[in-house]
């Protein structure tokens, strides 16, 4: 059996190394994606942005790099689109008013109608 070294970490630096043992490369990289993620850091378990930074086989060669362990990520915005992306609840009310005016002028089979309800559907998905 193989020890194989995963450093973990999230996008405030904070990191957390691991070891776990494997019979080869693709066991230790199923293995350090999931878990049980116990690392000598105890605030790991306060984490989001969590990925595997990479995993070394036992000569130090690096098997495995940038593997994410969670759906969160890191952007940087400016303090205008950090303005919009909070308001995309409001848009979206907005948005739907905006939708039942123009279905009650106009009738069902305009293409408008089908493009809007396809932006709302959306819309609501990352409200």
């Amino acid at each position: 059996m193989n020890t194989y070294s995963v450093l973990y970490a999230e996008d405030v630096p904070h990191y957390g190394t691991a070891e776990i043992e494997a019979e080869n490369d693709a066991e230790a990289i199923a293995k350090a994606k999931t878990g049980p993620f116990e690392t000598d850091d105890p605030d790991w378990n306060n984490t989001v942005c969590r990925r595997i930074v990479h995993i070394e086989d036992p000569e130090g060669k690096l098997i495995a790099v940038d593997v994410p362990l969670d759906d969160y990520m890191l952007s940087r915005a400016a303090e205008d689109l950090r303005l919009k992306i909070g308001a995309t609840g409001e848009m979206l009310l907005v948005l739907e008013r905006a939708a039942k005016y123009f279905r009650d002028h106009v009738t069902e089979d305009h293409p408008l109608a089908l493009e809007i309800d396809a932006v709302i559907l959306n819309a609501r998905e990352l409200a």
